[in-house]
């Protein structure tokens, strides 16, 4: 799954920390766990420097992909 903005970092990373699974964030400067709190500072950082850029995120449970594509729906949509 490819995105580019996290409008609501907060509500982002809660459902992060619920995922049953991994989920790993790749971008050009490599792989990111995203439940690994020193990742999520690092991503934090980038949305608040609008320096996110085009990611992809890949989830190793088929349902966190389907929570995470129900949530930037809600997340795009305000």
């Amino acid at each position: 799954m490819k995105i580019n903005k996290i409008n609501n970092v907060n509500k982002f990373f809660k459902l992060i920390d619920n995922l049953t699974g991994e989920a790993f964030l790749i971008n050009k400067e490599g792989k990111l766990n995203l439940k690994s709190k020193l990742s999520q500072f690092i991503i934090v950082a980038k949305c608040l420097n609008d320096d996110l850029g085009e990611v992809e995120i890949l989830f190793d449970n088929p349902e966190d992909e389907e929570h995470m594509k129900e949530f930037l729906v809600h997340d795009i949509d305000g």
